[in-house]
């Protein structure tokens, strides 16, 4: 990985439950980890597999891995870039080397 490619600042969101003024359960998402990532939009087969499912918003995130990311999964968690937000949809520890995470995420229509 080279560290100047990761030019783009990423907050990863957690969804938390909790109870708001009166007693109801209520969900929110709060900020679990900041951090530099390099964003990289599809290109080549992946841009064409991407369009065939109306996908072409999904962006790959490339950051450094951080023993706070080992839980981390597709459920639970989106990143906010860029004023937009992304679903998380696959994880990939690159080699299984706990040295970089790509995070392959699609913006939400909001």
């Amino acid at each position: 990985m080279i560290i100047g490619k990761l030019n783009k600042r990423i907050s990863i969101q957690q969804l938390t439950e909790g109870q708001d003024e009166i007693g109801n359960q209520v969900k929110t998402w709060v900020d679990f980890y900041s951090c530099f990532a390099y964003a990289n939009g599809l290109s080549g087969t992946e841009y064409f597999a991407a369009a065939a499912t109306q996908a072409e918003n999904t962006v790959t995130f490339e950051i450094r891995y951080n023993v706070s990311l080992k839980d981390i999964d597709t459920t639970t968690y989106r990143i906010v870039f860029d004023g937009k937000i992304y679903d998380i949809e696959n994880i990939d520890n690159i080699q299984f080397k706990n040295e970089t995470l790509k995070l392959k995420a699609v913006a939400k229509n909001v």
